[in-house]
């Protein structure tokens, strides 16, 4: 395929290849975590949508959890709060997100604790996703 120029075959066979390894006995857990997750994630860099999708699912979930812990009364201020996971990462730990985390969620230090963490791990996917989203486009234009 990589002779005749068919790059969309190649990286439908790459997929396959992917997968037909997964499905081998002797293949280490790593490997097929890694295989799998890329494979959820973005169908072996053929998808440019599919992160995107998780991304929204990702900020949905995030934004319940939230809502969960915060003030409803505030829910304007509670989807700020998770788009800026995504726009300024960890800010969270900054001491100047002290007042406005106090603001939406109380000032319990294990649940604040909780949401700091969590955040965390949103930004962390977040910008991840956004990664691959840029990725699988990019070689989308470049294989075209």
């Amino acid at each position: 395929m990589e002779n005749v120029r068919a790059r969309q075959k190649e990286a439908m066979f790459y997929a396959l290849e992917q997968q037909s390894l997964r499905a081998r006995k002797d293949t280490p857990r790593s490997v097929w975590a890694a295989s799998h997750l890329y494979h959820l994630t973005v169908s072996y860099g053929q998808s440019f949508v599919r992160p995107l999708g998780w991304l929204l699912w990702v900020k949905f979930v995030s934004f319940c959890i939230y809502a969960a812990f915060g003030s409803i009364s505030l829910w304007a201020h509670l989807v700020d709060f998770t788009i800026e996971q995504l726009v300024r990462p960890l800010s969270v730990w900054l001491p100047t997100s002290e007042e406005s985390l106090h603001k939406l969620f109380g000032k319990n230090l294990l649940v604040l604790l909780g949401i700091k963490i969590i955040a965390t791990f949103q930004s962390i996917f977040s910008l991840s996703l956004l990664a691959l989203f840029l990725l699988a486009l990019r070689r989308r234009f470049k294989m075209g």
